[in-house]
């Protein structure tokens, strides 16, 4: 087996004969007899957060189970070439109570992809990213105004070059484990200079029911300013909207102000704000503080005020 033999950078992997294209911390090697490129990323994250409520216990946590790591394939063949994407993280299922509880790796994405097709567990085809605003919290507006969900499915993206990009896709949400029928979606998604967006819809089943969602992402970069808004409409629940500015001081430092709007249909509405400075190092840690407030509704008229450090390094 002939192993393509480059360096460009520090990354290397202890495989004998093989030496590492390093990229912003990913590392590449090309397996010539098998015409395929391998890759090798994702991250290391060390998570602290203390929780002050108004209403209910005071919280603290540390973890690192966002950690994840990921595999990835492109194999060139005289139909196209053919990708794969395998990743996991340890937010699995975890074995006992407490803080030392042993966390388990959860399958986030696996995918193969080829000439626009789709098929395995990845992306929604309902995501909107161009919405999805920076936070050191894992779950930020990814829950609801951007609702990124990663889905079994099978998708079809259509490019038609400046025209943009359609995706039709069927999936399995499994939000209730009764549905008798896969759950159709489809984007559109489009840039003109500085300014990018989608738009998305969906079909699902819940309880013998169909239901349908709607959601809209941009993203408006502005120099060393980035806008972002996103906005999901789920006729079964909720209805919310965002709004984030990020700004680039240098290569070094960044930071993110964030808000967002939720109001359910039955349930607790509520507002959420985050602000949070993001410094990294010239060797490539990166240190992260975030300060967010959850502001619920006259139902209960009281507030969560979270504080979050980070320590990340990707590779």
């Amino acid at each position: 087996m002939k192993l393509a033999h480059k360096i460009a950078g520090t990354v290397i992997l202890p495989l004998a004969a093989v030496a590492m294209a390093s990229s912003a911390h990913a590392a590449s090697w090309k397996i010539d007899s098998l015409n395929t490129e391998v890759g090798i990323g994702g991250y290391v994250k060390l998570e602290a957060r203390s929780i002050d409520k108004e209403s209910g216990a005071d919280d603290f946590l540390m973890h690192a189970k966002q950690t994840r790591f990921n595999l990835s394939t492109k194999t060139a063949t005289s139909y196209g070439d053919i990708k794969t994407f395998i990743e996991m993280d340890f937010y699995g299922n975890q074995e006992g109570t407490d803080s030392n509880s042993k966390l388990n790796p959860r399958m986030r994405h696996a995918a193969v992809m080829w000439d626009g097709w789709l098929a395995g567990q990845y992306w929604s085809t309902f995501s909107t990213f161009e919405g999805m605003a920076e936070t050191l919290d894992f779950v930020g507006v990814t829950g609801k105004s951007v609702h990124l969900e990663r889905n079994a499915q099978l998708a079809k993206t259509l490019n038609f070059g400046q025209a943009g990009k359609l995706t039709l896709g069927i999936e399995d949400r499994n939000q209730s484990g009764d549905s008798t029928s896969p759950d159709p979606a489809i984007k559109y998604a489009n840039a003109f200079g500085p300014l990018a967006f989608s738009l998305a819809a969906q079909n699902y089943e819940k309880a013998d029911d169909t239901k349908t969602r709607v959601g809209a992402g941009a993203k408006l970069s502005l120099g060393s300013a980035t806008l972002q808004a996103g906005y999901t409409d789920d006729e079964d629940n909720y209805d919310a909207v965002s709004g984030a500015i990020k700004v680039k001081f240098n290569d070094s430092l960044r930071a993110n102000l964030v808000y967002e709007n939720v109001d359910f249909e039955t349930g607790t509405d509520y507002d959420q704000a985050w602000a949070n400075l993001i410094y990294k190092t010239g060797y490539g840690v990166e240190v992260g503080g975030e300060y967010s407030v959850k502001m619920y509704d006259d139902a209960i008229d009281s507030k969560d005020h979270i504080v979050q450090v980070d320590v990340k390094y990707a590779f």
